[in-house]
């Protein structure tokens, strides 16, 4: 079997995750799109090389990736579900499904590293764009520099590590990016326990929404 790059910075996508209630901050979320997925399958293993299938099993879409393993002369399946979207249910359920297959592989996996991205209202809108102008990754695969900029205005609002002499490019002052705020404690969006900043990003990606490792079980059953 093949082993998938890890995803480049135009690969990756942004949107928002939580809001401060008080509207001080929100936080950003990394995922992928399911072309994302398709371009990586057909680079690595060709494009007749891989399938899916989808099959809905008690109401909810399942997605089987199945890839051909030309050492052992098979085919090698996984499956996962999706959620529905806010825009077009069936197909955002059935995209979603693909791309947490695709996870299941290992292609973008190493988006579950991400530190948890906090941004200040002082620093942005929420209803700007983003985008990841750059990334790294160390040995273990684990996210080790990030940048993120909004595209209008274009400017830096993010970076991990933290540099304290990162400039706005629409500001001459040093712009310091903002740590998590204390006073806004995270939590689950089903049972209202409070989770911490690790827990909250990896549900987001993988479920959609904000929960707790007990109620993370529950979806995933």
């Amino acid at each position: 079997m093949n082993n998938f790059r890890n995803l480049r910075a135009n690969e990756i996508e942004c949107r928002v995750g939580t809001v401060a209630k008080d509207q001080s901050g929100f936080s950003l979320l990394l995922y992928k799109d399911a072309r994302c997925d398709m371009n990586i399958l057909d680079e690595t293993v060709g494009p007749l090389n891989w399938e899916r299938k989808h099959e809905g099993i008690n109401g909810v879409m399942f997605c089987t990736l199945s890839i051909w393993d030309k050492e052992n002369n098979r085919w090698i399946s996984k499956q996962d579900c999706g959620t529905k979207s806010n825009t077009e249910a069936e197909k955002g359920e059935s995209s979603d499904s693909f791309k947490r297959a695709a996870f299941n592989f290992g292609i973008g996996r190493e988006l579950y590293t991400s530190p948890f991205i906090w941004i200040q209202t002082s620093t942005a809108s929420k209803t700007e764009k983003f985008y990841v102008s750059d990334i790294d990754y160390n040995d273990k695969n684990e996210i080790s520099k990030l940048t993120i900029m909004s595209q209008k205005p274009k400017r830096v609002v993010y970076m991990f590590p933290s540099n304290n002499n990162f400039k706005n490019t629409n500001n001459t002052s040093t712009n310091t990016p903002p740590p998590t705020p204390n006073h806004t404690p995270l939590k689950c969006e089903k049972c209202g326990c409070q989770i911490d900043a690790t827990v909250a990003s990896w549900s987001n990606n993988h479920y959609g929404k904000q929960l707790c490792r007990a109620c993370q079980k529950g979806v995933s059953n």
